[in-house]
C-alpha cells in the first residue's frame, strides 16, 4: 500500500516561501523585501496587501495616526517631601483598552480615564501582565534577565492572588 503525500495547505505553501526568500536573503528580511516578493500576483504573499491604493492608502494612513497616539507621551513630576527627591518619569499619554479595540473605534483613553474605572484598569492590568509573561516566554533562555523573569512571575502570581480576592468578595456581596 502507498502513502499519498498530502498536498500542501496555503500555510504550508506560504511558509515555505517565506523560508526560501529568508535564505536568499542570507536571513535577513525587512518590510521591504516581503512586500517587494508580494507584488506578484503569484506570489503566496500577494493576497496578505491590500493593492488598491485608494482603500490602501487610507489603511496605511490610519496605522500611521496610532503609530503617531502611541508615540505621544506625557511627563509626570513626583517629589517625595521626606527624601526631599524628585523623580521625573515620561510615560505613555493614551492607551487603547482591551474592551474597546474593534475596527473603526476611537479606542484610545488617556492614562487617567482607564485608571478611573475599575473594570477598564483590571483589563490594562490584565493585558501588561500577558504581554510581560510573552516577553519572559519568548527570552527565557538569557540567564542574565533571571531576576526580571522572576519579578515578572511574582507580578503575575501576586495579581492572580488580588483577582482572586476581588471575585470572591463580588459573590459574597451578591443578594
Amino acid at each position: 500500500m502507498s502513502k499519498r503525500k498530502a498536498k500542501p495547505t496555503q500555510h504550508d505553501i506560504t511558509l515555505a516561501a517565506f523560508e526560501a526568500l529568508l535564505e536568499k536573503h542570507e536571513g535577513r528580511i525587512g518590510p521591504r523585501t516581503l512586500l517587494d516578493a508580494a507584488r506578484d500576483q503569484s506570489s503566496p504573499f500577494h493576497d496578505f496587501f491590500e493593492w488598491d491604493d485608494e482603500v490602501g492608502g487610507e489603511q496605511y494612513r490610519l496605522i500611521q495616526a496610532g503609530q503617531l497616539i502611541r508615540r505621544w507621551h506625557g511627563s509626570v513630576v513626583r517629589i517625595d517631601s521626606d527624601t526631599k527627591t524628585v523623580k521625573f518619569e515620561t510615560t505613555r499619554r493614551v492607551q487603547s483598552p482591551a474592551g474597546s479595540r474593534h475596527k473603526g473605534s476611537d479606542s484610545y483613553e488617556t492614562i487617567e480615564q482607564i485608571m478611573a474605572d475599575p473594570q477598564k484598569r483590571e483589563d490594562m492590568l490584565r493585558t501588561v501582565l500577558r504581554e510581560l509573561s510573552a516577553y519572559r516566554r519568548r527570552y527565557a533562555q538569557l540567564a542574565a534577565l533571571a531576576d526580571v523573569w522572576q519579578a515578572i512571575d511574582e507580578a503575575v502570581d501576586l495579581h492572580s492572588v488580588e483577582t482572586t480576592k476581588q471575585e470572591a468578595k463580588k459573590e459574597e456581596d451578591r443578594p
